[in-house]
């Protein structure tokens, strides 16, 4: 299945593997910013830094202008 051209499998994955990382304590908080043919797609996990506990913002899809 996708969305608007992305695979959801795979962006699940990274989302994954990436809150992997802020779960073991690694990092308080990614973003992460994936963009092909014009689509982008963002995801915010975790907290923006570990002494400050405020939640990074949601994840969002959308299009850049052409």
């Amino acid at each position: 299945m996708t969305i608007g051209g992305w695979s959801k499998a795979r962006l699940r994955r990274m989302h994954d593997v990436m809150a992997g990382y802020v779960e073991r304590g690694d990092v308080p908080g990614i973003v992460t910013l994936v963009s092909r043919h014009g689509e982008v797609e963002v995801d915010a996990i975790g907290m923006k830094a570990a002494a400050v506990a405020t939640r990074c913002g949601a994840t969002r899809s959308f299009a850049s202008p052409r």
